[in-house]
């Protein structure tokens, strides 16, 4: 545990407020983006499981002293895994699987936005061009039969559209969670 207080640089007691600020200025100092050290990711995912571990700690999650008991000292280690014990394979998958889901879930949402104006312009011309196919129709045929159509076009026209949109991207979403699945399956 005192390895994770040098990883952030700050003393055992150290408030949550001072691991925050610890943990930012390392992480601009260790972050792969910003930094070309060939250790640079290793160092990044380290800070950041010391400071997961030191906030559950500070907020009370885990204890000092895990069942320390009756157990022997095999059995003290932590169930946080320090990246130091990860081999560079380990680490390699673990941030492969990390921009994989990421982009699975960017490309989900962005989908999901795709298709929010598709749903809107659909019920608007439902709700609009409905009752002017009725009343056309209706003026062709028997007036009750216009009324009846006048009220069940369009929400036909809306049930109907909006329903062929929505199974058009849950058959997307259906592919992109199958690419996503395969994608991991790689790694």
């Amino acid at each position: 545990m005192n390895h994770f207080y040098k990883v952030l640089g700050v003393s055992s007691t150290a408030t949550g407020k001072e691991l925050k600020k610890a943990y930012r200025q390392k992480a601009m100092q260790w972050h792969p983006d910003r930094n070309p050290h060939p250790d640079a990711q290793r160092k990044f995912i380290e800070l950041d499981q010391a400071y997961n571990y030191l906030l559950d700690l500070k907020a009370g999650k885990i204890s000092r002293q895990r069942n320390v008991v009756n157990q022997p000292t095999t059995q003290r280690t932590s169930t946080y895994k320090l990246t130091a014990e990860m081999d560079a394979d380990e680490m390699k998958r673990a941030f492969q699987k990390a921009q994989i889901t990421q982009d699975y879930v960017e490309r989900k949402n962005k989908m999901d936005r795709k298709a929010t104006p598709s749903y809107i312009l659909v019920s608007f011309l439902s709700i609009i061009f409905g009752p002017i196919l009725a009343i056309i129709l209706g003026s062709l045929t028997d007036p009750a039969i216009g009324i009846i159509m006048f009220f069940v076009f369009p929400g036909l026209g809306l049930y109907y559209f909006n329903y062929w949109i929505y199974q058009g991207v849950e058959r997307r979403r259906k592919v992109l969670y199958k690419e996503y699945r395969e994608r991991l399956k790689k790694i």
